[in-house]
């Protein structure tokens, strides 16, 4: 039984461990995200005011034309970013899940070690007990 335990700990932290790692890498998406946004949406103010200082009607009506471009962009962004926000807490609660049956197989581990303990503890007080027994 205790060699099935250490199989199944072993599997169950590989399992947490690769949980973790795809949460790491949403989280990595989330910010990257988040930077591609800022981007965007500084882009588009820099184009604008480039083409105000130019004073050109062409080259506002260009910088509007990409700041609609950019304000797209920028929502599609937002709608990936609630995806990936949905998908991270999935992802935790499948870890909290995972990390609880690991838990659950280190307790019964531990359990089965102090029980053979107890035995082993057992049979020797037995054996004293036994020996002592012989001498009176």
């Amino acid at each position: 039984m205790s060699k099935t335990l250490d199989v199944l700990i072993q599997v169950a932290e590989r399992k947490v461990e690769e949980m973790q790692r795809k949460l790491a890498d949403t989280r990595r998406e989330l910010v990257a995200n988040a930077a591609e946004q800022v981007r965007l949406e500084r882009e588009a103010a820099v184009a604008f005011v480039t083409a105000v200082a130019e004073d050109d009607v062409q080259a506002l009506q260009a910088a509007g034309a990409f700041q609609e471009r950019m304000r797209r962009e920028v929502v599609k962004l937002k709608d990936l970013e609630v995806q990936l926000q949905q998908q991270e807490g999935e992802q935790r609660k499948m870890l909290q899940d995972l990390f609880a049956g690991q838990k659950k197989y280190e307790l019964l581990l531990e359990r089965q070690k102090l029980e053979a303990k107890k035995v082993r503890a057992k049979k020797v007080q037995n054996q004293l007990d036994e020996v002592a027994g012989r001498r009176r």
